[in-house]
């Protein structure tokens, strides 16, 4: 009776996972299936590698204690890896404090495993470094670490959630990632408090979308990111629901080279200020809303009107039109952000009757767009300039009011761009400044010098007497100014 029960204690022990128990007390190859082993004591060590696992079914409880390494270039604390390049499963990694490596955690080829309250830090490079797929990391503090929290590369189904990534920009010369992902797919990624990095979640796919794709942003709290709070490069039908962006350089971006990268979805994400961040990938028609950013992505022949976005200390992006056509921006008021208005890859749209000021870039920049009217807007004291053609022509800029410091930066001199009608209209007309004229734009600089403010009108028409050469393939034929000492209206 007592070996039938012995050999049943035994079978349940075996399907529990615990056949065996074993104490550590330094750095070792962990290599017997199903075995718990437990750290009996702190670890500081020179080794280039301290705890290598290489056989399934293996848990490390490192019972509160410390792996600590000597910042060693290509050292690791703790490595999980099956043999022969094959993979390695049901893995779990807990109650460890693991620091002072170049990558703290290095899970190789790693399916159905955890990585769980433990403390991760003051590592050189990475704090935790996965190649795997369904892997959970919950419930550790990621901080401080070079370059990457988390760094999931070709890695997929996993469960990031409940840690708190924080300050892994540690060397401050290269950006910092509280959460990397490369050629990623369908993980999820919740309940996190992600602070203090350079980027709090990047994700990058390659080949046009395949990758990079249907990963899930859900109930994180990102805050106080040096660059950008989520950056999603390529990829697509990425999915941020629930999320909180707050006080990062920017808040969202998206950048895409196929309208397929315009496939994702954003539900219930909060900005800087509190105010909706907007994502839309197709036709919209969209007014009176104040929001944080606005992003129209393949949303050809949108209306958007009646649109406020102040974001107050030069953060977030104002409005971004990306791979958009036939579409009209109307009154539209962009003020302190990064960029203003921003047309990207976007042709034959129209911007009108809109402000774009204080912005620290550009108050609108026009990257390989062409054919856009744009008329009747106020870019004002904008840090870098008034509009930045970016390999942008053949587009139709008139009857604006630039008053910058640069009001023009055009990346290709080759490229030609109309700014003025063909001719000066006069009856029954008033220009942006209220003058009698329609012809070019009003040139302006804050200090009082820019060509409207000093041109000659010697008819006083409203029209300066010469045109205004912007560069050699470039110029405003017919330049607003204005007439005796009538004050312009240069204000929206």
């Amino acid at each position: 009776m007592m070996k039938k029960l012995m050999i049943l204690i035994g079978f349940l022990l075996v399907l529990a996972g615990f056949v065996n128990a074993e104490d550590i007390f330094d750095c070792q190859v962990l290599d017997e299936e199903g075995t718990e082993y437990i750290l009996q004591n702190d670890i500081n060590t020179n080794e280039l590698l301290c705890i290598d696992i290489q056989a399934n079914d293996i848990t490390l409880d490192c019972n509160d204690h410390s792996i600590n390494g000597n910042l060693i270039r290509n050292s690791e604390g703790i490595y999980a890896h099956g043999l022969n390049h094959q993979p390695i499963e049901n893995i779990e990694v807990r109650n460890c404090a693991v620091s002072n490596w170049y990558t703290g955690i290095n899970f190789a080829s790693v399916r159905g495993s955890t990585i769980r309250d433990s403390d991760i830090y003051d590592n050189d490079m990475r704090g935790i470094d996965l190649l795997g797929e369904n892997v959970e990391i919950s419930g550790n503090n990621i901080e401080n670490n070079g370059k990457y929290g988390i760094d999931l590369s070709g890695s997929s189904n996993n469960r990031i959630r409940d840690n708190n990534i924080n300050h892994n920009n540690m060397d401050g010369q290269m950006n910092g990632y509280g959460i990397y992902l490369y050629n990623s797919n369908f993980n999820l990624i919740n309940n996190n408090i992600i602070d203090n990095n350079d980027i709090g979640i990047y994700t990058r796919g390659e080949d046009f979308g395949h990758n990079g794709r249907d990963n899930i942003m859900t109930n994180n709290e990102i805050t106080n990111g040096v660059e950008y709070g989520i950056y999603i490069h390529h990829g697509s039908n990425n999915h941020v629901i629930n999320t909180l962006l707050q006080d990062n350089g920017v808040d969202f971006f998206v950048r895409v080279s196929t309208d397929n990268g315009c496939n994702q979805v954003l539900d219930n994400v909060i900005g800087t200020n509190g105010l909706p961040i907007l994502f839309f990938n197709g036709e919209t028609h969209l007014g009176d809303v104040e929001a944080s950013e606005i992003f129209l992505c393949n949303a050809d022949d949108s209306t958007i009107d009646g649109i406020t976005i102040n974001n107050g200390e030069e953060q977030n992006n104002g409005i971004y039109l990306m791979r958009t056509e036939n579409t009209i921006l109307s009154d539209v008021n962009v003020d302190n952000s990064n960029d203003g208005i921003y047309l990207y890859n976007s042709n034959n749209n129209e911007v009108r009757y809109s402000s774009s000021t204080n912005n620290k870039n550009y108050g609108i920049h026009l990257y390989r767009s062409q054919n856009n009217e744009i008329h009747g807007n106020y870019f004002m004291e904008n840090d870098d300039g008034g509009v930045y053609l970016d390999f942008a022509d053949d587009n139709n800029i008139v009857n604006n009011v630039f008053n910058n410091v640069n009001n023009v930066e055009n990346e290709d001199e080759d490229d030609d761009n109309s700014w003025n009608l063909p001719e000066i209209v006069r009856r029954g007309v008033r220009n942006i400044i209220g003058g009698p004229s329609l012809g070019g734009n009003y040139w302006a600089t804050p200090n009082g010098n820019g060509f409207s403010q000093i041109c000659n009108d010697f008819n006083r028409n409203g029209i300066c007497d010469e045109g205004y050469q912007l560069d050699e393939n470039n110029v405003d034929e017919f330049p607003l100014t204005i007439i005796g000492n009538n004050v312009p209206i240069l204000t929206y």
